[in-house]
């Protein structure tokens, strides 16, 4: 079937994905393109031997919509410097303090707190964050660590959220 075709018969599918899986998200047209792009995607690189067209272009719709959002998202804005031995050995820091940047001064309870947050995380998670605010990209990272990309998504952001909210 022509991959144009094949968009337009099924471009209601885009919408279907967004009201199904960001129904809670204002809609707006960079959304709507992205979902759209997603459908693109999946006209591309479909195989009718695998799977059925629908099943296959949600799939690539949904996480099309989730790498947008991932990349608009603001970067993190706490600096993380307690020291993580990575694979070398040699221990990159990771807390060293936590200081609030308008009155100067160094937070010392949060500084204990999240170190023991940090200490909740596994040593995966710690791993990935040293990387993370290394200036590495979750792919990079994924290949450091042995896993895929939305492994270290989630992963990161787990930790964000044992870091932030004190919970999982």
């Amino acid at each position: 079937m022509d991959r144009y075709k094949l968009f337009e018969e099924n471009e209601r599918l885009a919408y279907f994905a967004l009201h199904k899986y960001f129904s809670g998200q204002a809609f707006d047209e960079d959304l709507v393109q992205t979902a759209k792009l997603g459908l693109w995607k999946a006209c591309l690189t479909y195989d009718p031997e695998k799977t059925r067209f629908t099943t296959y272009a949600v799939v690539c719709i949904r996480n099309e919509i989730f790498m947008g959002m991932r990349s608009k998202s603001p970067p993190c804005a706490a600096s993380l410097d307690q020291t993580v031995s990575l694979e070398d050995g040699d221990g990159d820091a990771l807390l060293d303090f936590l200081a609030d940047a308008r009155a100067g001064t160094a937070m010392r309870d949060a500084e204990f707190d999240l170190a023991q947050t940090l200490a909740q995380c596994s040593g995966e998670q710690r791993q990935m964050l040293a990387l993370k605010a290394a200036g590495r990209s979750q792919t990079e990272i994924g290949r450091k660590c042995g896993c895929t990309q939305s492994r270290v998504s989630r992963e990161l952001r787990k930790a964000r959220n044992l870091i932030l909210g004190g919970a999982v």
